[in-house]
């Protein structure tokens, strides 16, 4: 299965809608794959805009390997 930034958002989107406040998401985001830069872009951007009063992000990454797969976590507020 290889995802694609606009389902990947979509979904997170919908995830991020159900869940109760101080639920959390977590994805695991592979920027090494064909097109995986794109989507980790798209991914980034994406949770950078979040306002801090809807939800918070952390990165859990190997910033010497920028290829490797990363884990993010998203607490709803």
């Amino acid at each position: 299965v290889m995802t694609r930034p606009e389902t990947t958002l979509g979904a997170m989107n919908a995830a991020l809608g159900l869940l109760a406040p101080r639920g959390v998401l977590t994805a695991v985001v592979y920027p090494g794959h064909d097109g995986g830069d794109l989507e980790a872009a798209a991914v980034g951007e994406w949770t950078a805009a979040l306002p801090a009063s809807v939800a918070q992000t952390v990165l859990y990454r190997f910033p010497q390997k920028p290829d490797a797969p990363y884990l993010l976590a998203l607490e709803k507020r």
